[in-house]
């Protein structure tokens, strides 16, 4: 999150990864999936990273009892409402 502003800074791959899960309905069934649609040449390993700073920042969140998450996972990933709020910065849908 940036020091000057309250509301963490939107790089390209994490919007990336907001626009992949909407698109999805608004849920993603597990990282894996999620990882490999936004990382370079379908690259799971670089995806983990954008994951991992979309979920640090509070973007987006695990949840284990989604009907929708994959089994043996860490649970589905759904938007948290600052998630849709750097999605739609003014307010629009």
């Amino acid at each position: 999150m940036s020091r000057l502003a309250s509301t963490p800074t939107v790089g390209p791959c994490m919007l990336a990864a907001l626009r992949y899960i909407e698109a999805c309905g608004g849920v993603v069934s597990c990282a894996f999936e999620l990882a490999k649609a936004v990382g370079p040449n379908r690259s799971a390993k670089y995806g983990y990273r954008t994951v991992g700073r979309c979920e640090r920042v509070g973007l987006i969140a695990f949840d284990l009892t989604h009907p929708q998450a994959a089994k043996g996972s860490n649970g589905a990933i759904v938007l948290t409402d600052a998630g849709r709020a750097a999605l739609h910065p003014n307010g629009e849908e």
